[in-house]
């Protein structure tokens, strides 16, 4: 119990190591759903973090068991939604560039208030169900988590789970095909090809791992996967490398020919 708590705890708190240079260096630019991504990894983390010191013994206030539970439902619809909007402004630049337009950074805005609303109508699906009937609102055998122990909720969380991963995938497959058929391979873009690659399959296992830990609740790495593997993977890109290692100095790229000369 508390190594889930301390891993899931670490991994919050190491998504402020990609935030940060996003946030306050003028050189680090992120798209919006890629901090849209990050936060909603947090709240899905977050949640679980509700039941800390009460995994054992007497059952949890019926307020925080209601919260958590409402809260757990509706993280994974939460995560697979906001890794769908991340591959879609993903594929809106990508396309913008092919073909010499502007992006519709009014839309990218619009389109991020699908995630509240995602995560209050699941969140309020699930809560009221189990006021309807409290008593099936309990902590988890394995003691990590309160859930509703209705089909209902759990069934409407995975459905919405389940399209939003579908969806993405899709969105996904349209945008490799887009650099490929079109020799888009982002060099004169700010964005390289493996950096798009990575961060895309990365919210594409963020996405999946939502919907498995819908099955696997009480998998204790799966939860605690989710914010370490996002840390890791976007807080590996070079320019977030280079603000972290301020200190050393760039050394000067020489062409291997040039090299033979001085030789």
């Amino acid at each position: 119990m508390v190594v889930f708590d301390v891993v899931l705890f670490l991994g919050v708190l190491s998504l402020v190591i990609p935030l940060a240079p996003a946030i306050f260096s003028a050189s680090v630019n992120r798209m919006k759903t890629w901090f849209a991504l990050l936060i909603s990894t947090a709240i899905y983390c977050i949640s679980f973090l509700l039941l800390l010191g009460q995994h054992t013994g007497p059952e949890p206030p019926l307020p925080i068991c209601t919260l958590q539970a409402g809260l757990i439902y509706a993280g994974p619809p939460l995560l697979a939604c906001a890794g769908l909007l991340f591959v879609v402004e993903l594929y809106m630049r990508l396309s913008a560039i092919v073909m010499s337009r502007k992006v519709n950074e009014n839309f990218i805005y619009w389109m991020l208030w699908i995630l509240p609303i995602v995560h209050t109508v699941d969140f309020w699906v699930a809560i009221m169900h189990g006021l309807a009937d409290i008593h099936t609102i309990s902590r988890d055998p394995s003691g990590l988590y309160c859930h509703i122990t209705q089909k209902v909720p759990t069934t409407f969380t995975g459905v919405l789970t389940g399209i939003f991963v579908a969806l993405m995938f899709v969105v996904e497959s349209v945008t490799i095909v887009l650099m490929l058929r079109d020799g888009c391979l982002i060099v004169s873009c700010e964005y390289s090809l493996i950096d798009i690659l990575v961060n895309t399959n990365d919210s594409s296992d963020d996405s999946t791992t939502s919907y498995v830990t819908l099955t696997f609740l009480a998998v204790p790495n799966i939860c605690g996967s989710v914010p370490l593997s996002v840390s890791i993977v976007f807080g590996a890109q070079m320019d977030i490398v280079k603000w972290y290692t301020f200190w050393r100095k760039e050394t000067p790229w020489v062409h291997p020919n040039e090299r033979s000369a001085k030789a």
